[in-house]
């Protein structure tokens, strides 16, 4: 892991098992709706994985999303969290105060 970058560089080709979690609170009432996404890019960014909430968060809320991929050696993982406002407007926030995690174990190398 690229602490600075939060970004996890897959150093084998294998399955790995991946997991991401983030835990908001907020009483706006702007917010459409919010995920949390583990994103890899090789050539181009594909999101793996999402965790969803529709509506707003008036309290303390967990998105937690995770599964099992294929990485290649040399491919960049990351975590994202996103919300939708009623503005239409879309933030992805790279850093969020409170409980948050993200966690990448492989499985069976090849």
């Amino acid at each position: 892991l690229n602490a600075p970058s939060s970004t996890f560089t897959v150093p084998v080709t294998g399955l790995y098992h991946l997991s991401a979690a983030v835990t908001v609170a907020s009483g706006q009432n702007d917010i459409l709706n919010c995920w949390v996404q583990i994103v890899r890019f090789s050539n181009t960014q594909e999101t793996l994985q999402a965790g969803f909430k529709e509506g707003g968060i008036s309290s303390q809320h967990t998105l937690h999303t995770e599964g099992d991929f294929l990485l290649q050696a040399g491919q960049k993982v990351w975590v994202e969290f996103v919300v939708n406002t009623n503005d239409n407007s879309t933030t992805v926030l790279e850093r969020t105060k409170g409980y948050s995690h993200f966690s990448c174990h492989l499985l069976i190398p090849q």
